[in-house]
C-alpha cells in the first residue's frame, strides 16, 4: 500500500478513528495490528521479515542485559548479523551480483548468459517496505540495551506486542533517520 494511494486513504480515516474509539489499554494492539496489515498489504509474506527481527532482537537483548561481557558481544552481533543479513538481501544483494556479474564478465571469467541468469533471479527479490527503517531501529534497540542506554522490555505486556508496535509503526516509515531506540 503506497501512501499515495487509495487504499491509504481508506486506511487512514480507519486507523485514526479506530485509534481513539478503542480504550487507551488497547490502543496499542490497534496500532500493531495496522501496522502489519500495512506491510502485509504490499506483500503479505514479508511480514515475517518483521517477525523474525522482532524474536532475535527481544531475545538477544535479554540475554545481553542477564549475561557477562563477551557473551553481551554474541548476542549483540548475533542480532547485528541477523538484521543486516536480511537488510542485504533484500536491499543490496542484487546491486552486489549485479556488479560481481559485470566484473566476471569485463574479465573474461564469466559468460552473459549464466550472468543473465543469475542477475534474472536475484532482480526478482522484492524490496521489503521500510525494510532500512525497521532494520536500523531494530538493532539500534539491541545496541542501546548492550551499552545499558535502555533497559531490556521483559515483561510480557511490553513485549513482544507493545514494542514491536513502534518499530513497525506504518508512520514511522516517513521518518528520516530513524532515531534511536529511546525515541
Amino acid at each position: 500500500m503506497l501512501f499515495n494511494s487509495f487504499e491509504f486513504l481508506l486506511f487512514l480515516p480507519v486507523m485514526v478513528a479506530g485509534y481513539y474509539l478503542i480504550p487507551f489499554a488497547y490502543r496499542w494492539l490497534w496500532l500493531l495490528l495496522g501496522s502489519y496489515f500495512f506491510y502485509m498489504a504490499h506483500e503479505p509474506w514479508l511480514v515475517i521479515l518483521l517477525l523474525i527481527s522482532t524474536v532475535v532482537d527481544y531475545f538477544c537483548a535479554l540475554q545481553i542485559a542477564r549475561t557477562g561481557s563477551w557473551r553481551k558481544k554474541m548476542y549483540l552481533v548475533i542480532s547485528i548479523l541477523v538484521n543486516a543479513g536480511m537488510l542485504i538481501a533484500f536491499k543490496y544483494l542484487s546491486f552486489i551480483t549485479e556488479n560481481i556479474r559485470e566484473i566476471l564478465h569485463f574479465s573474461g571469467a564469466g559468460s552473459p548468459a549464466e550472468a543473465e541468469t543469475v542477475s534474472y533471479s536475484i532482480g526478482q527479490i522484492l524490496l521489503p517496505v521500510g525494510i532500512s527503517f525497521y532494520t536500523f531501529q531494530t538493532m539500534s534497540y539491541t545496541i542501546d540495551v548492550y551499552r545499558g542506554a535502555t533497559n531490556p522490555r521483559s515483561t510480557w505486556v511490553n513485549l513482544p506486542f507493545m514494542w514491536p508496535s513502534s518499530r513497525s509503526w506504518w508512520p514511522g516509515q516517513l521518518k528520516e533517520p530513524p532515531g534511536c531506540s529511546r525515541n
